[in-house]
């Protein structure tokens, strides 16, 4: 988990781009997706370069010549030691404002804290990744993923209860209850359920999920986030998956590079099938994220007793129309220079969620107010530092030199990541 609590988790992310590369983790897999453990995730072989994603190319994957590994920020902890040590200085975590919870979407958010440890402030939102996790793992009991999320809330629940009344005045005082600040909870899972094990079920397993099971799958979903009992009534966000930015001629190469498919006959059954097509791609994202926010409504018009759920996503501003079949595609502007990368650049992605919380939005900012007693020259540094933007220009451009092999320019390098919103 990255919650910046040990040196287990790479607090200080030295090694930011060295990201987990086995999209297919078997302990929260069950059976409900790939067995491989193979990614272009990134990867911890001495001989690899640091690299947010895989630092390697199509002919690599096609070689074989690619390794597998868990990269050290990104890769999942033996949650139980670290969610002991985690207790043992929850004082880090008393300026959280929101827990991020997701599979490897979520990895982008992250960037904030980055930013915070840039500027030697503290990180006001926690993330936690879990690496290849489900919707449906999430939904079934004894499954490592949902274990550990529900540990985290009922952490939680105590530390609210620490945070008011005579247990407050009992703490020393310089020990602060962690998540005294702590407004929001943010879920983004599907993913995994709609880009991979959708087509593992089916070309690997030849037992294909139906409309119907996947709207199962999110409706499940939902109901667990529902469900969870933080002790004071928290904002819930439900994070709807992201489109597929994958051309229909990469999909099958794509799929076996994430561990989805295991041979190369089943790489052309995808290839000669339907499904390899973005409009059935999108419609399947499409069909997951309108049941993830109608069930959402619903709890919400039935009294949600724990919480506000709030459904939100960015589909209009990802997707336009090829020019020359209309067919939905996902904008250059947020598509990696790797063909086969179903993941979308962090740092032009990042910028939509900006603009639509206000809440992380100013999270964003470097919070001065509290300094009023620096002296002229410390408040002269703080306003030198790089703006959140200005850094998201940096990482960007340390990521990109991280794939020199990479034949397509990114309209970042040319114009800097600054959308116009």
């Amino acid at each position: 988990m990255d919650n910046g609590n040990n040196k287990a988790s790479d607090r200080n992310n030295q090694n930011r781009y060295g990201g987990g590369r086995d999209f297919s983790n078997r302990h929260s897999r069950g059976r409900d997706a790939p067995r491989q453990t193979t990614s272009i995730d990134g990867g911890n072989n001495k001989g690899s370069t640091n690299s947010r994603w895989a630092n390697v190319n199509r002919s690599a994957i096609e070689s074989g010549s690619y390794t597998s590994g868990n990269g050290p920020r990104w890769s999942n902890q033996a949650r139980g030691d670290h969610n002991a040590a985690r207790y043992k200085q929850e004082h880090q975590l008393a300026h959280a404002e929101a827990v991020f919870f997701g599979d490897s979407f979520i990895k982008l958010f992250g960037l904030l804290n980055d930013f915070s440890d840039s500027l030697n402030n503290p990180r006001r939102i926690e993330v936690q990744k879990y690496k290849a996790a489900s919707a449906k793992g999430l939904c079934r009991e004894g499954n490592e993923n949902r274990a550990s999320i529900v540990k985290t809330v009922d952490f939680i629940r105590r530390q609210q209860d620490l945070s008011s009344g005579t247990a407050q005045k009992q703490r020393s005082n310089n020990h602060r209850p962690a998540y005294q600040h702590l407004e929001r909870l943010v879920f983004c899972f599907g993913s995994v359920d709609v880009h991979m094990s959708y087509y593992y079920k089916k070309f690997v397993q030849d037992q294909p999920l139906s409309e119907d099971d996947l709207e199962v799958i999110a409706n499940n979903y939902v109901d667990f986030v529902a469900g969870l009992d933080t002790g004071k009534p928290l904002t819930k966000i439900i994070v709807g998956i992201y489109p597929s930015p994958l051309c229909d001629k990469d999909v099958g190469a794509s799929l076996l590079a994430y561990g989805s498919l295991e041979t190369q006959e089943q790489v052309s059954a995808v290839d000669a099938s339907d499904d390899r097509f973005i409009e059935s791609r999108q419609a399947r994202v499409d069909l997951f994220n309108r049941a993830l926010r109608d069930r959402c409504d619903g709890h919400n018009s039935n009294g949600s007793v724990h919480g506000k759920l709030e459904y939100w996503d960015v589909r209009e501003e990802l997707l336009t129309h090829d020019d020359t079949t209309g067919k939905p595609v996902v904008r250059d502007t947020y598509k990696d220079v790797s063909d086969l990368n179903i993941h979308l650049i962090h740092e032009t992605t990042l910028q939509l969620w900006v603009a639509k919380w206000s809440w992380y939005e100013a999270l964003t900012h470097n919070d001065n107010t509290k300094s009023a007693r620096h002296s002229r020259q410390q408040k002269a540094k703080c306003n030198a530092q790089l703006t959140f933007l200005e850094y998201l220009q940096k990482t960007f451009d340390e990521y990109r030199k991280t794939k020199p092999w990479a034949e397509r320019t990114h309209v970042a390098e040319t114009q800097g990541i600054r959308l116009s919103l």
